[in-house]
């Protein structure tokens, strides 16, 4: 969770946004503390929306995911 914790920080410091997706494959180089599969990447991330209560500017409709900068996936 630390990994996770640090890599939305980091997205919050420098303003930038990331899909799900991203952040399942960035962790793969995480090693001990990579995710098995995508699915689990994403129970956390819904975990940590609700712990944080991140709001989202002028929105209670939008999911907080993206007050922390993240996305879901792109339609392919």
């Amino acid at each position: 969770m630390a990994y996770v914790i640090g890599f939305i920080k980091q997205q919050l410091i420098e303003n930038r946004s990331s899909t799900l997706r991203e952040m399942y494959y960035i962790s793969e180089g995480w090693k001990r503390a990579k995710f098995g599969a995508q699915d689990e990447s994403n129970f956390l991330i819904e975990d940590l929306e609700i712990l944080s209560d991140v709001p989202v500017k002028g929105s209670t409709s939008i999911p907080r995911r993206t007050g922390i900068h993240l996305w879901p996936d792109a339609d392919p």
